[in-house]
């Protein structure tokens, strides 16, 4: 239905029969399919040179993500920008934004208004049904808008059906999620006894073997590789364990700083060749500090592996060249928003987590490197159970990170892209 309907707008017969249409095909319409006809059927009927449908990619800098590009008549690349100093800025305020001339002029630190000569700009933001932005619809041209309420009233007609298919990709999303967990859930239940049984077994066996050896038996390298193999199964399964459970914290006001100082000591004498740089301030929050120095250090091992420092053994991850890995606490005010609940995605950039209330401020624990960087379908699965970029690990670190985070009311965000290296910010509820 949706091709038949873009003949009619590929041959310029754009008309009330086709707005028909239109509304029939996009009702059938899903996905990228859905959101290239949506821009290929405004760029026929305003004739704008640029159309863009774009998702808001939260955290503590704001992105568009766009779901469909249309440059001159043509399907672009998609593309994730900033908001800061672009038209759209004022989009996600939750208003409709025009400006029928001189575009350029307002916005100069925009560059793609200017290298490709763009004149004017409506946009239409796209509003949940919690009131929140999700995203908007552009429009962009080279020469002056002078009828900006029509464009309005046609832009509108469609943004509803466009939150529809956001909302719709975010349940599908939860959903898939849900069932990953719960699958995980199920598997390490029933496997983690039968585990744990076989491990207690190899441990005391080969602890009873080591006693009835000589001090200076060459078995004894075997026995301890025995023991330190079966220490790190035993491991893994608790690690299973936590990224498919909701963990158990024992919340505590706790300075962030300090833990972050206390980790890092660890850290930097277990990793050399590294450059290690904090900077912290004093920050109160309510957690588990013996969870959240896991999480750290599993941040930090990462960050190292990426800046090519070999880490347990494993071969360099990055080009070879050794980085530097900062480390910052702080606190970070968000926009007030009735459900801030960023689990959207982007080609650089993901968020993930889950805050039930509204909050302004929070605490923040940010750990940067400046290594080899992830690309965006990288990006996007960090969090996925066993899927790993690294030598060393099996993929459990990020998820159990995550899990650990969430059950203290906060959410985590990564901002990453090759070359670049990665910045992973926590958000922490904090304590006033």
């Amino acid at each position: 239905m949706l091709s038949h309907w873009l003949e009619h707008v590929d041959r310029g017969a754009v008309d009330t029969d086709s707005l028909r249409e239109l509304a029939t095909a996009l009702a059938s319409a899903t996905g990228p399919e859905f959101y290239r006809g949506l821009a290929r059927f405004l760029g026929a009927a305003t004739g704008a040179e640029f159309v863009f449908v774009g998702r808001l990619v939260r955290g503590p800098v704001e992105r568009i993500a766009t779901r469909a590009f249309l440059v001159r008549g043509e399907l672009a690349e998609n593309i994730t920008y900033e908001l800061a100093g672009t038209p759209c800025q004022n989009v996600v305020g939750l208003r409709f934004c025009c400006h029928p001339e001189g575009v350029q002029e307002l916005f100069p630190e925009d560059a793609m208004l200017v290298e490709h000569g763009i004149e004017s700009y409506l946009g239409m933001p796209l509003i949940g049904r919690s009131g929140r932005a999700l995203g908007l619809i552009g429009l962009m041209r080279t020469q002056p808008v002078t009828n900006a309420e029509h464009l309005r009233v046609l832009m509108q007609l469609v943004a509803d059906r466009c939150v529809s298919e956001f909302e719709r990709e975010d349940l599908e999303a939860q959903v898939r999620s849900a069932r990953q967990f719960e699958s995980l859930a199920a598997m390490a239940a029933g496997l983690s006894h039968d585990l744990n049984n076989l491990m207690t077994a190899i441990l005391g066996n080969a602890s009873l073997a080591a006693n009835h050896l000589p001090e200076r038996s060459p078995m004894r390298p075997l026995l301890d590789e025995i023991e330190q193999a079966a220490r790190g199964a035993a491991g893994l399964t608790r690690r299973l364990l936590s990224c498919a459970e909701n963990r158990a914290v024992n919340l505590r006001p706790m300075c962030l700083a300090e833990l972050v100082r206390a980790s890092a000591r660890v850290f930097c004498a277990a990793t050399r060749g590294v450059g290690f740089r904090l900077e912290l301030d004093p920050v109160t929050i309510e957690g588990d500090s013996a969870h959240l120095r896991d999480v750290l250090m599993s941040l930090l091992l990462n960050a190292a592996e990426a800046c090519g420092v070999p880490v347990d053994g494993g071969r360099r991850l990055g080009s070879g060249s050794r980085g530097t890995i900062a480390v910052r606490t702080g606190i970070r005010t968000l926009r007030a928003d009735p459900d801030l609940d960023p689990d959207a995605s982007a080609a650089t950039n993901v968020s993930a987590g889950s805050v039930p209330v509204r909050r302004r401020e929070w605490a923040t624990l940010e750990i940067e490197d400046d290594g080899c960087g992830m690309d965006g379908a990288t990006t996007e699965r960090i969090f996925e159970p066993f899927f790993t970029t690294g030598i060393v690990g099996r993929g459990l670190g990020l998820p159990a990170a995550l899990a650990t985070v969430r059950a203290h009311g906060g959410m985590i965000h990564v901002d990453s892209a090759p070359g670049r290296g990665t910045r992973m910010t926590i958000l922490l509820p904090l304590v006033l």
